[in-house]
């Protein structure tokens, strides 16, 4: 699936979702239609008519293809209104909505704190969008509806001709005690998977990083050091398969 980062709680979107890993949407007939599936109270079938009705928020974005840069202005409903719309089943732990993720046809990963505005969600938001330019118009060829992730600047999750979205749930893993850790453990689709320590994550690389975010309410500014995520993921090897085009977006 053209799918992009997972972050930190996952997030997909896709039509025939076991099928749609590895596949590019441009492969498809022009849709007419998408479906909304998955861990939804009420999975639906939007066309131009139905997804029209709902509140519509335009976005000028810029992001790179394979040809170069394209800026495009894009209208439609915002992807978490879409969603919420659907009726989300989140898990009934603290915070559950952050183990769900969303698949678009392509396939393209959100997680749902990526479009809950109470989770970093917040403008520009990303569009499930239907028109195009000033004044808007019909999309074209790229299909009646389209993903327009506004705040990435490469085209990977600017997902055309929308045919599904399904709403996945990652496991909920039981309470270990609360407690003061020592070590993590990586797991999953790498070469090398094991246990991490505060020694052996000072053995990679160290970047710096000051952020400020909120907790509890409060704007907290804090200046952290250590190894790169997505460092400490390549250097445990991270496995895809060179057969599929771009696999590590999946």
């Amino acid at each position: 699936m053209k799918v992009t980062r997972l972050t930190w709680c996952a997030g997909l979107i896709g039509a025939a979702l076991l099928a749609g890993w590895g596949r590019t949407a441009a492969a498809n007939p022009v849709t007419t239609q998408f479906t909304v599936t998955g861990d939804v109270t009420a999975p639906a079938t939007y066309n131009n008519s139905s997804l029209s009705v709902l509140p519509a928020t335009t976005e000028t974005v810029t992001y790179q293809t394979g040809g170069g840069p394209q800026t495009g202005t894009f209208t439609g409903p915002t992807l978490w209104n879409l969603l919420s719309a659907a009726g989300l089943e989140s898990p009934p732990v603290k915070n559950g909505l952050l183990l769900q993720y969303v698949v678009a046809t392509g396939s393209d990963v959100f997680s749902m704190g990526e479009l809950n505005p109470n989770f970093g969600g917040g403008n520009p938001q990303v569009l499930v969008a239907n028109k195009e330019g000033v004044p808007p118009a019909p999309l074209g060829s790229t299909g009646f509806a389209r993903i327009v992730a506004a705040k990435d600047n490469f085209g990977g999750r600017y997902v055309s001709n929308l045919d599904n979205l399904r709403v996945g749930t990652a496991p909920v893993r039981q309470s270990q005690g609360g407690g003061v850790t020592s070590q993590f453990s990586l797991s999953g689709a790498a070469k090398t998977p094991g246990v991490y320590t505060l020694s052996t994550l000072e053995e990679l690389p160290a970047t710096t990083e000051t952020v400020t975010y909120l907790s509890g309410g409060t704007s907290v500014t804090a200046t952290f050091t250590g190894a790169s995520l997505w460092t400490l993921l390549t250097d445990a090897g991270i496995a895809t398969n060179p057969a599929v085009k771009n696999d590590i977006l999946n």
